[in-house]
């Protein structure tokens, strides 16, 4: 068409669809616009002034034909002179019904996938909800009852129900984690942790299955690799323990080795290579590549002979992929299998050690070592070591007399024997030498190990807690007399809970307890844990008891169960913090049998301070009370009554001692790098507030105030707090 569009040149196809919309026959030298349907007339116009601007345009349009809509592309072009100047425009256009139909038919299918997707999701949730309240209270009850007085047929039978109930948790943890791959709502946390530490952790958890079959489980580290890095250590150590409890599964003689290297980095991020290797029947060369597909194992007799979902390793494979790495396995069948796998992460400056070696390295001050060898060289070079660290080390140069110098009134807490020993096998003064003292209470360490310079830590042997290699640097001495420290640390840790029972963790640690839960067996089950804790827990059944119940007396902290009639947990929360006016706020702990992403994260929006998931452990509500009753009811941080924001000081230096000591009290530097990093978090959360407030975004701004009001109390800016409330 022309600028007075008339039509210049016209094909057979368009002019039908013309005569299909307005039973006109168009024909060149006829105009367009007089022949437009009214409908259509201001929409032309638009794109005629867009295209003698000089503009392309390509544009879709739904025509109603007499056989039904038909979907229409036009591509419409200015057409220039030799000057350059618009003179006509031309229209292509190509019928896409087809296209879009099935376009419409992908979307509506993808719809129907998310909405099943969905589904799925809420019902692996409502689900896991149903089965972790009953089994909450079987295994939560199996462990009071185990600390009764038991017959033996007794104490067996309820191992036998703590074992079964610990074993159909693993399986929903399963089929919750494969679920939220698949729907890619499992994130990765960021956060400093020791590499050591992970593995210690999952051999911890893995231990006695390991010394029932008299397997050993050792790791090695290498040099170089950093002691800390940045990952999610929670993810990291499910992957070892999928790992390292297949190869316990499948190994009858023999034992586990992880090795951690550093094959290669790359300025600041640093690829780590894991590899868990075993000595059990290997898998067969035809079977491998179906290992890492969910609900899949390498035979059918699997499941029955040995027992498992087939979702483990597919698991670990998706959560390697997250952390930016690959993972595969080597494997001849009789002669075990290697399972490697790399990530992605990087180092971080080993400025401060994690609270176990702090404690490990406590434990070597002024500790008395015994070193036993027949090389005055080398005993002496240890020994000077030790003297460099405040140690108080022996030395004997006759190893037949090591049993005697165990007796004595020294009373050592280490042994390192020479493993070149020339006049006696030094295995057999290892073994005399344990006879007299437990591994947790005398670690014995052979030095001078001919191997490679990797540390070997043995997390099995009831004889030898580590071996230390041939010319190995001082450092890496000193970081093994740590880690073995660390580990006896470690075997201890699942313990706390249970000798807390007995000291009455109410005495050392006084708190008012309001406990919400309306399932009776739940309720019976925290009644006994706190009571056996020394403290005499308020039980209420619902939301609306919890409010009734802050109207007449004073809480410190709240265990509130999510999942409530009436009034659940969450609406809850959110009326006691925002309505009630409390001139003293208790800290609330969320108690659910949910276990999907994003629960917690709910529970935090809502008020919350805190999470547990059922079925909870003993442990982890001693470790909740230490953590919130320290913030929460010494010094009423929260509340009302006190002077206005302007006579407030800055810092609360009460909060700021706490903190201090919470993290090592005598680490300036890594105060000062809490304190940092809080300026610039809120930094942060100030600009996005400001963002939010502009673009009118209420519900956020109040999230980000909760959160630096959180984050301002912490470390007892107690006048920032006051103005995000």
């Amino acid at each position: 068409i022309d600028q007075r569009h008339t039509i210049l040149m016209v094909n057979s196809r368009i002019s039908d669809v013309f005569f299909g919309l307005t039973g006109v026959v168009l024909e060149p030298g006829y105009n367009l616009l007089d022949m437009m349907p009214t409908r259509f007339r201001n929409d032309y116009l638009e794109i005629c002034k867009k295209a003698f601007a000089g503009e392309s345009q390509v544009t879709e349009r739904s025509i109603e034909l007499s056989k039904g809509f038909n979907y229409l592309e036009f591509i419409v072009s200015p057409v220039k002179n030799e000057a350059g100047s618009v003179t006509s425009v031309s229209f292509f256009a190509h019928d896409i019904t087809q296209r879009k139909k099935s376009e419409t038919e992908i979307l509506s299918a993808r719809n129907k996938a998310e909405a099943s997707t969905e589904a799925k999701t809420s019902f692996l949730a409502t689900m896991s909800h149903e089965i972790r309240t009953p089994l909450n209270g079987v295994i939560g009850m199996g462990k009071l009852l185990n600390q009764t007085t038991l017959s033996d047929k007794q104490r067996e039978y309820v191992d036998s129900i703590l074992l079964s109930g610990e074993a159909l948790l693993s399986v929903i943890n399963d089929i919750l984690d494969i679920s939220k791959i698949e729907s890619s709502k499992m994130d990765l946390e960021r956060r400093p942790f020791a590499i050591k530490r992970c593995i210690e952790e999952t051999f911890e958890l893995l231990a006695a299955k390991a010394i029932e079959k008299k397997l050993t489980l050792q790791y090695t580290i290498s040099p170089g690799t950093p002691a800390f890095i940045m990952g999610d250590i929670t993810r990291l150590r499910q992957i070892l323990m999928n790992l390292v409890s297949n190869a316990i599964k499948f190994t009858q003689r023999g034992g586990v080795l992880i090795q951690v290297t550093k094959p290669k980095d790359s300025g600041k991020e640093l690829e780590l290579l894991i590899e868990v290797k075993d000595t059990g029947i290997g898998i067969p060369a035809d079977r491998i590549d179906r290992l890492f597909r969910a609900y899949s194992q390498t035979d059918s007799s699997t499941s029955r002979n040995f027992g498992g979902t087939g979702l483990g390793l597919a698991i670990c494979k998706n959560l390697v992929e997250l952390m930016g790495g690959t993972i595969w396995v080597k494997s001849r069948q009789g002669e075990g299998s290697t399972f490697s796998f790399t990530i992605k992460t990087e180092s971080v400056a080993n400025t401060t050690l994690n609270k176990a070696a702090k404690t490990a390295a406590g434990r070597l001050a002024n500790a008395n070592v015994l070193i036993i060898g027949d090389d005055a060289t080398e005993a002496n070079t240890y020994a000077e070591y030790f003297h460099r660290w405040n140690m108080k080390p022996n030395v004997t140069m006759d190893p037949s007399h090591a049993e005697q110098l165990i007796d004595g009134k020294e009373g050592y807490q280490l042994v390192l024997i020479d493993a070149q020993l020339i006049s006696i096998n030094p295995m057999l003064v290892a073994e005399a030498v344990r006879s007299k003292a437990p591994k947790d209470r005398l670690p014995i360490v052979l030095f001078n190990v001919d191997q490679s310079g990797e540390l070997t830590f043995n997390y099995t042997s009831d004889v030898v807690s580590a071996v230390i290699p041939k010319h190995v640097d001082r450092s890496k001495v000193l970081d093994i007399l740590i880690g073995i420290f660390s580990i006896e640390d470690h075997r201890s840790r699942h313990d706390e809970g249970i000798k807390m029972m007995g000291a009455k963790l109410a005495q050392s640690i006084p708190a008012r307890i309001l406990i919400a839960e309306d399932n009776q067996i739940n309720q019976k089950l925290a009644m006994n844990i706190f009571e056996g804790l020394g403290y005499s827990p308020v039980m209420v059944s619902n939301g609306l008891e919890v409010i009734d119940r802050l109207r007449h007396e004073d809480f410190d902290l709240i265990f509130m169960d999510v999942q409530m009639p009436e009034l659940d947990g969450l609406e809850a929360t959110r009326f006691v913090l925002n309505k009630m006016g409390l001139k003293h706020f208790p800290y609330v702990i969320a108690m659910t049998a949910f276990a999907l992403e994003g629960d917690k994260e709910k529970c935090i929006e809502a008020g919350m301070s805190d999470y547990i998931s059922k079925p909870f452990m003993i442990e982890e509500i001693v470790d909740k009370i230490k953590v919130w009753k320290g913030k929460s009811a010494e010094n009423d941080i929260i509340t009302v009554t006190a002077a206005s924001p302007a006579e407030k000081s800055v810092l609360d230096q009460n909060v700021l001692a706490r903190l201090k000591d919470l993290i090592d009290g005598n680490d300036d530097t890594f105060f000062l790098k809490v304190i940092d990093m809080f300026i610039d978090q809120s930094v942060e959360v100030v600009e996005r507030i400001a963002v939010e407030f502009k673009n009118g975004n209420l519900k956020e701004v109040s999230a980000q105030s909760h959160k630096l009001k959180g984050s301002a109390l912490n470390i007892g800016a107690m006048r920032l707090a006051e103005v995000c409330k």
